[in-house]
């Protein structure tokens, strides 16, 4: 078993675990290093979806989020993000195997708006399942 008795039952009791270095540093250096290429760009030479906004503070135009991170246009990210170890803890605290439904990167720039804490599943994901887990991964 990869995850503590303790972090499993936490998961059941409040709906959260936490998982300190979960990936390693020199992991979490890679993800970091992709996802400032994907800051770095203009948004027009992958098949991430990237959105931009402008900023209120500096009148810069930042890059606030990215979608469609993974797959087959992502290989070494995908294979990184979904880990072996991550589809097994993922796979210990639901009791069955994890099915990704979507990816997202938020980048958090200084003088941004902040967003309004939230579920995404409230708009409406409810369509597709009824059960969703959120894996968070600070980077």
């Amino acid at each position: 078993m990869l995850l503590s008795e303790q972090q499993l039952e936490d998961f059941q009791k409040y709906g959260y675990t936490v998982v300190p270095s979960f990936y390693s540093a020199e992991e979490v250096e890679s993800i970091s290093a992709w996802l400032n290429g994907l800051r770095d760009s203009d948004g027009t030479e992958n098949d991430v979806a990237t959105y931009f906004e402008t900023s209120p503070s500096s009148g810069e135009t930042v890059l606030v989020r990215a979608e469609h991170l993974l797959g087959d246009h992502s290989p070494a990210i995908t294979e990184l993000m979904l880990k072996a170890d991550a589809m097994q803890a993922l796979t210990e605290v639901l009791g069955d195997e994890p099915l990704l439904f979507k990816e997202k990167a938020n980048y958090k720039v200084p003088g941004c708006r902040s967003d309004m804490l939230h579920q995404d599943q409230a708009a409406g994901w409810s369509t597709y399942g009824d059960f969703f887990v959120t894996m968070m991964i600070a980077v």
